[in-house]
């Protein structure tokens, strides 16, 4: 399916060729104060995990993970597989999130793109509001993202089954899909089995935006460059770094946070940038994607 750009959004285009291609953030107004101890808790978490997962020295290559890919169950969520050329599908963690939700939907709404949430299911049973926004769009794909987002590879499995389950439970009444995406990526042989057994599609992501790596200032750290693979020339840049790493993997499911401000303040350039590079944006469950899930 090939998603039809409003005019709104090849007027959007044509001035995103007509400037230089980073231009300064500006925060939006529409939404509320960030949770600045929230935010650096989850990004001290991610930065923790993603800082494991490169020092366990797994092969970066593409051919050398589909060669390991039956018996790599904690790193799953890195798709090996080539996704389809010119092709993205936008995914959000993490919420849903007062003002910050609905931000997202704007956006996504003013160019006509559909996106998929993966949800915390108690911030769903707290917001039910935010995910009825999301559900009676019409347009986005709700995904189950455990109930209170702990690290899978830190629980037993009898736990790691609850999270899952209390999660679905609460998404239910607002969705039949099951797409599940593991907090982190961390996945386990035993929950990937539970997920099968249940019907569910397990999602992981051919980009890793790494938009809690870049702070408020819009650069990354020497360190964080590093693990999320940033080149010299893009360390101010979150929109370079992301539209090259998706310009090397050919397109790709692109991994994004709906709770961090980088991701607020960058998606409408973001949008803008990959659609003047003649990238179409599908959802993640659509047929194109298919061969990339678990």
């Amino acid at each position: 399916m090939w998603v039809a750009m409003t005019l709104q959004a090849q007027e959007a285009v044509h001035e995103a060729a007509q400037e230089p291609a980073q231009k300064p953030a500006q925060k939006p107004a529409h939404h509320g104060p960030i949770n600045e101890v929230q935010e650096q808790s989850h990004t001290d978490a991610i930065r923790l995990h993603k800082t494991r997962r490169f020092n366990a020295n797994l092969p970066a290559t593409t051919s050398a993970l589909s060669a390991q890919s039956t018996h790599a169950c904690p790193y799953e969520s890195d798709i090996a597989k080539k996704p389809p050329f010119k092709t993205v599908s936008l995914t959000f963690d993490d919420g849903p999130s007062p003002a910050r939700t609905e931000f997202v939907l704007s956006i996504l709404e003013k160019y006509n793109i559909p996106g998929a949430f993966f949800l915390i299911g108690q911030s769903a049973k707290k917001h039910p509001e935010l995910v009825r926004k999301i559900a009676f769009s019409g347009r986005h794909l709700i995904g189950n993202h455990s109930w209170e987002h702990p690290n899978f590879h830190g629980i037993d499995v009898e736990q790691q089954q609850a999270e899952i389950a209390q999660a679905e439970q609460e998404m239910r009444a607002y969705t039949e899909e099951k797409y599940f995406r593991y907090p982190y990526g961390n996945s386990t042989c035993e929950s990937n089995a539970f997920l099968r057994q249940m019907d569910y599609k397990i999602v992981g992501w051919h980009v890793d935006s790494c938009d809690w790596a870049f702070d408020k200032t819009g650069r990354v750290s020497e360190h964080d460059a590093q693990i999320c693979e940033v080149k010299p020339h893009n360390l101010s840049s979150f929109i370079n770094h992301t539209t090259d790493a998706l310009n090397e993997r050919g397109g790709g499911i692109l991994l994004l946070h709906e709770i961090h401000p980088n991701t607020l303040m960058q998606l409408e350039p973001l949008i803008v940038r990959l659609l003047a590079e003649g990238f179409r944006f599908v959802r993640v469950d659509s047929e194109a994607f298919h061969a990339s899930m678990n």
